[in-house]
């Protein structure tokens, strides 16, 4: 077992270990429900396993170790916070806890530094070209002058009661400094999500559908995130992990064009279940005010009303959506479709011929096309 292989098990190992030390503490000490460990425990699983995968697999794609180092990262931050809380909880557990409150304070910084990595250099582990390089060291610079200035800040921390013990009494009369570097922190992450746009639009072929695959799992992260201010629960959470099941499947290159497929189908039962649910709601305000209020006709009629108009509904809003997002599915069908329409009207067999290989090269598009008929 070469060296690649066996850094990745033992950052997997570190994961899974430092995972096991915040369950049993958060348990012990009653610090919270269980089931945001089990889903912030699956999202790290997820990509701590991806990473493993791919240094198996792919051990020369960089890809692998950022996913890794994201687990890894989070995973500390994950036992650190516990521990911090059950210190509160029984003050003396931990010998030098300030020690341990300087790391969960700013371990955040190369855990969100890390995913402007993966946007930059996926999804074959390489910048885009080597005009991006500045980028790269620019956000590398500001995490760390940003980690930098967090330990040696003075005073005590945000999230916990302690003093930090390295401390220096000039750099806290230097907090312009510190905004600085978050900004250009942030702008750098913009500027790497700007990367993967534009290597989407200069992508061809199987690395495009390697970028569909990141930004509709983005996507997805994103608007799960945005309801976590809704309402909290594990199943927002859990949609995070889309986004290294999207990495597997693009730098192993499996299935990939089923993305196309996967996000039709997505945007129109979505706009299929928002047209029926205003439907059915008016449906039933319109029916409440001509049957009387202590009937169910009003409900009963509005759910027939949605029934009956399911299936034309989907169909339409399916069509309009594959002529969108899955445009070279949707061509392939119409030839099929045409093709079969022909098959009902004609019957001579030379016609048949030429129909079915002119489906043959609008669909594969192949170099020649030949059609052998055997001897009667």
């Amino acid at each position: 077992m070469n060296v690649q292989r066996v850094g990745a098990i033992a950052a997997f190992g570190s994961v899974v270990g430092l995972y096991v030390v915040a369950v049993v503490f958060s348990i012990v000490g009653d610090l919270g429900p269980v089931w945001e460990f089990f889903a912030f425990g699956t999202w790290l699983f997820a990509f701590a396993g991806v990473g493993v995968l791919i240094v198996f697999r792919r051990p020369g794609n960089a890809i692998a170790w950022l996913c890794l180092g994201f687990a890894l990262v989070w995973a500390i931050n994950l036992a650190a916070d516990t521990l911090l809380r059950f210190e509160m909880s029984n003050p003396g557990f931990l010998p030098r806890p300030e020690l341990l409150a300087v790391v969960a304070d700013q371990v955040w910084v190369p855990g969100v530094g890390i995913v402007g990595f993966l946007l930059l250099l996926f999804p074959d582990g390489h910048l885009p070209s080597s005009r991006w390089r500045p980028l790269a060291w620019v956000l590398l610079g500001a995490m760390a002058l940003s980690m930098t200035y967090g330990v040696l800040r003075p005073g005590r921390f945000t999230d916990w009661d302690f003093t930090n013990p390295f401390g220096v009494a000039w750099v806290g009369r230097l907090e312009i400094v510190s905004f600085v570097l978050v900004v250009i922190l942030i702008l750098s992450l913009l500027a790497c999500a700007a990367a993967v746009a534009i290597r989407y639009r200069r992508a061809q072929g199987a690395e495009r559908q390697q970028l569909k695959w990141l930004m509709a799992a983005g996507v997805v992260s994103a608007l799960s995130y945005g309801l976590l201010f809704v309402e909290d629960g594990p199943p927002w959470i859990l949609a995070w992990t889309t986004i290294p099941v999207a990495i597997g499947f693009s730098v192993f290159r499996y299935r990939l064009y089923d993305i196309d497929r996967l996000v039709s189908r997505t945007l129109s039962y979505a706009v299929v279940a928002g047209l029926l649910a205003a439907t059915y709601s008016g449906a039933v305000v319109l029916l409440s005010l001509l049957v009387p209020s202590d009937s169910n006709l009003a409900v009963a009629g509005s759910t027939l009303l949605v029934a009956i108009l399911f299936n034309p509904l989907r169909r339409r809003t399916q069509d309009l959506v594959d002529r969108r997002f899955d445009r070279t599915r949707f061509d392939y069908r119409q030839v099929a479709d045409e093709f079969s329409a022909e098959l009902r009207t004609h019957t001579d067999v030379e016609q048949i011929q030429t129909a079915m290989a002119r489906v043959v090269d609008s669909t594969f598009r192949p170099a020649a096309v030949s059609l052998w008929v055997p001897p009667r």
